[in-house]
């Protein structure tokens, strides 16, 4: 009798590592600059990396599970499933406070933050053939100085999304960058783990 429950939990143990095993590569493949969904940019000392987030792989890191299938979990990915989300990191190469950076005085650094929190939402916008669609939502992540990086996170309608090429762009006045353009192929955005 007790071997026969070993059996079913030896069972048990192979499946859950194999969906689990399956999700981490759906992961590390999302996470993988090969894959051209996290792409990278340096500009004047500052670094720029921008990953795109397809709703199972927020899923994934919302729930810490590998089954999707749950009421909950497939009700989540409905209130996601309209709109493309990505994650802007900003920080600095030689790993400073990158809203410290290239600042006179204090006020500046305020004058950053400010701007980081409210303003820099509309400095966003996707560009889709002749369509430009400015963020639907926008979150700046503010770290209070614990990292050297801020994060975004962003999102983007969906609908709106048409031509082989998405294109993100950023005009990034608060660090005095110019015009970031990001380029994503639409087959790459649609990426889910089934």
């Amino acid at each position: 009798m007790k071997t026969k429950y070993w059996f079913i939990l030896v069972i048990v143990g192979v499946v859950f590592q194999s969906c689990k095993r399956d999700c981490n590569e759906y992961i590390n493949a999302v996470e993988s600059k090969e894959n051209g969904l996290l792409q990278e940019k340096e500009i004047n000392g500052i670094i720029y990396s921008i990953q795109y987030q397809p709703v199972d792989y927020i899923l994934y890191n919302e729930f810490k599970t590998c089954d999707l299938n749950v009421p909950a979990i497939q009700k989540r990915k409905e209130e996601l499933g309209n709109l493309l989300y990505f994650e802007l990191k900003i920080k600095a190469k030689d790993n400073t406070d990158v809203l410290m950076k290239n600042l006179d005085n204090k006020d500046q650094y305020y004058d950053r933050l400010n701007y980081c929190s409210f303003d820099m939402q509309d400095d966003f916008s996707v560009i889709n053939g002749g369509d430009t669609v400015i963020s639907s939502l926008y979150h700046f992540q503010n770290n209070y100085g614990l990292h050297s990086h801020v994060s975004f996170m962003l999102a983007f309608d969906k609908a709106k999304q048409a031509t082989d090429v998405c294109k993100m762009y950023y005009k990034d006045y608060a660090f005095g960058n110019g015009a970031i353009l990001f380029e994503f192929d639409k087959d790459k955005l649609e990426m889910n783990n089934e």
